[in-house]
């Protein structure tokens, strides 16, 4: 055999190890994209598309502390609990589910859980939930009515108000209101040992007729006129 021959041989060789090397990496790292676990203890655990967009994130309350705003991460006003928040295709919260629990020095129980759903790039327009403060138990369901142009998300408002001096918050704040009302259209509430009750409000959030069951287990129907006014009762006071 020449040298030129056994050379070729080499090549040959260090080729064909080197086709079985790759497929034998490639197949195993395609195996390797599935996984089963009997337990796992994490802070946080991210759900995202192909290309990296969020969907779904699920956090202890220190990684919690942000909001997603297409597929960015900003500093949330008042998120203090763990939980599960939505987000849509952009990568925009849309949704989520809190939760948070303790007892105080003083042995008060401060506790409750907020299923909420998001207009699109708004804020919350619908919400289930329970509270338990002071021994009371309160469990609702909630219906908000927003008619702003959502030329800009509620985070974008709060770093933009933020940025403002301090002094000029609140004006910032009313007009921003003005601009992008809110008014609670339908709440459904129990308290526990006592009233429940289902309230129906008109665009501007006056209630306007409700339905309760009181303490004692009589039930009635109000009407109200614009002003809050009392002006049907079903049954009539005696």
């Amino acid at each position: 055999m020449t040298i030129s021959s056994y050379q070729r041989i080499l090549v040959a060789y260090s080729g064909i190890l080197t086709l079985a090397f790759a497929v034998f990496i490639f197949s195993g790292a395609k195996r390797d994209k599935t996984a089963r676990f009997d337990e796992i203890t994490v802070e946080r655990i991210n759900i995202v598309e192909a290309d990296g967009t969020h969907r779904i994130v699920m956090s202890n309350a220190e990684r919690f502390q942000l909001a997603p705003l297409k597929n960015k991460m900003y500093p949330h006003p008042n998120r203090n609990s763990g939980g599960i928040f939505f987000m849509d295709a952009e990568g925009t919260e849309i949704g989520g589910l809190i939760y948070h629990g303790k007892t105080d020095k003083d042995g008060k129980i401060s506790s409750g859980g907020q299923l909420s759903f998001d207009r699109y790039n708004d804020d919350q327009v619908t919400t289930i939930g329970v509270q338990e403060n002071n021994g009371k138990t309160r469990s609702y369901v909630n219906f908000k009515q927003r008619t702003g142009d959502r030329k800009e998300h509620i985070i974008q408002v709060v770093e933009r108000i933020g940025a403002l001096p301090k002094t000029e918050h609140k004006a910032a704040w009313d007009t921003w209101s003005k601009e992008n009302p809110t008014a609670t259209r339908v709440l459904l509430s129990m308290t526990q040992d006592e009233s429940a009750f289902l309230s129906l409000k008109d665009p501007q959030g006056r209630e306007r007729l409700k339905l309760n069951v009181d303490e004692e287990g009589n039930p009635s129907i109000v009407m109200f006129d614009k002003d809050g006014n009392e002006i049907e009762r079903i049954p009539k006071k005696k």
